[in-house]
């Protein structure tokens, strides 16, 4: 388990974030929202947190994206077939043949491909570090 030692308040969770004081490794972004108590005193919370990772160094900043943009875009070419339903169409010439749990049975059976490529290539890089 990774234990991330570094938080860092930023102004805004973007999923780009440069920053002039350079860590190479991950950190956890949040920004906060101000309050008043009873007594009219302002006060800051913690209102959202992001994960980010150290993507490159740019001049004197270092470039770090957000965890949810990065699956995003490892994830890219599976999301472009969900969404343009091309696992769907295969194996059913016509509309009456195609069974009740056709759009189920499609789903999971392209997640579990997803699941053993990426596991096959977390597998591969972690391999690196064990030999």
């Amino acid at each position: 388990m990774v234990i991330i030692k570094k938080s860092i308040k930023l102004d805004k969770l973007n999923d780009i974030v440069a920053l002039d004081n350079c860590i190479n490794f991950s950190f956890i972004g949040f920004d906060t929202i101000k309050n008043k108590d009873i007594n009219g005193d302002t006060y800051e919370m913690k209102n959202i947190e992001q994960k980010y990772y150290f993507l490159d160094k740019f001049g004197d900043s270092c470039i770090y994206i957000a965890e949810d943009r990065l699956f995003d875009m490892i994830l890219g070419d599976y999301i472009q077939e969900v969404v343009s339903n091309k696992i769907y169409e295969h194996g059913y010439p016509e509309s009456r043949l195609i069974p009740a749990s056709h759009m189920e049975d499609c789903e999971e059976c392209f997640l579990d491909q997803i699941y053993e490529e990426i596991d096959v290539k977390i597998k591969n890089i972690m391999d690196q570090y064990f030999s």
